[in-house]
């Protein structure tokens, strides 16, 4: 919403003044400056990881960024969306791991889950 308060930015006139003006209105200018951050802050990780590992993480910021436009801007999410979130979180959880830690993962946080006492207890009462 405020980004669309600037207006349209058009090939007409001068170019350059319409792009000054779009760069420094205030709400543009901090998205521009936390795109460099995070540029930053990207080649940082990058000196420390390989891409192979890093690059997944990037799937996160679709997720954050559906849940900040809902925080910010009160846009509407439909349920499927939250289920797709979901799904990339556990993804890059998953793919941070290594193939012994997905195994072990599965093993000691997800089967549990599913053979927890108080889950058996409630689907027998449920089957009554």
């Amino acid at each position: 919403k405020r980004v669309l308060s600037v207006g349209e930015v058009t090939l007409e006139g001068s170019i350059v003044s319409e792009l000054i003006y779009l760069v420094f209105n205030p709400t543009v200018f901090l998205g521009l400056m936390l795109y460099g951050l995070s540029s930053i802050a990207w080649l940082i990780a990058l000196s420390r990881t390989t891409l192979n590992f890093a690059y997944p993480f990037t799937a996160i910021t679709l997720s954050l960024v559906m849940l900040l436009s809902r925080l910010i801007f009160s846009e509407n999410i439909p349920p499927l969306r939250y289920f797709g979130i979901i799904l990339i979180i556990l993804g890059v959880i998953l793919s941070s791991l290594s193939k012994g830690e997905v195994i072990l993962f599965l093993v000691e946080k997800v089967a549990p889950l599913w053979n927890n006492p108080q889950n058996q207890k409630n689907k027998k009462e449920r089957s009554h």
